[in-house]
């Protein structure tokens, strides 16, 4: 099976973004805390807000983010590891797609703020999940493209940056 560069540069991203999510609470059992760990803590703090009680633990470290960002991130990347496999099928109405997709998470959030429904860890990474899935399946092809069309414009300009200093 042969694999293009955008979807293995997609993978290596996305499985070095899911590993220091997963190596900042090993880092901060060595030593009671490291440089490093603090670092991810700090880095992934950007994108979550890492509330402990809402964060999975690893031997009584919370993950770099939450359950619900956890879901979303590694859901996406075994996507991406099953999506070579799965039928090719385009999704004709890829934003009805997403809402569909996202639905359940707004209403878990929205359920747990008006206080009908208390969202647990459990609720949290399965709506992760259940938006990550779907995401990474609808956003390969773009990308795809995308990066194609990016990679031929560079290699036209290169090409031609190239020729004109050679004459």
């Amino acid at each position: 099976m042969k694999f293009s560069r955008t979807y293995l540069l997609l993978l290596a991203a996305t499985s070095l973004w899911c590993g220091l999510i997963l190596l900042a609470p090993i880092m901060a059992r060595v030593n009671g805390g490291s440089f490093l760990a603090n670092g991810l803590y700090s880095f992934f703090g950007k994108v979550c807000h890492q509330i402990d009680a809402r964060s999975l633990h690893i031997d009584g470290e919370k993950l770099a983010v939450c359950a619900r960002c956890s879901g979303i991130y590694f859901s996406f990347l075994f996507m991406l590891i099953l999506y070579p496999f799965l039928p090719n099928r385009r999704i004709r109405n890829s934003r009805l797609f997403l809402l569909v997709a996202i639905f359940p998470m707004l209403l878990d959030v929205g359920l747990d703020m008006t206080g009908i429904h208390t969202s647990t860890i459990v609720t949290r990474l399965f709506t992760g999940a259940m938006f990550g899935f779907p995401v990474c399946y609808l956003l390969i092809p773009d990308l795809e493209k995308g990066l194609g069309f990016l990679s031929m414009k560079i290699k036209t300009k290169l090409h031609f940056t190239y020729a004109s200093e050679t004459r």
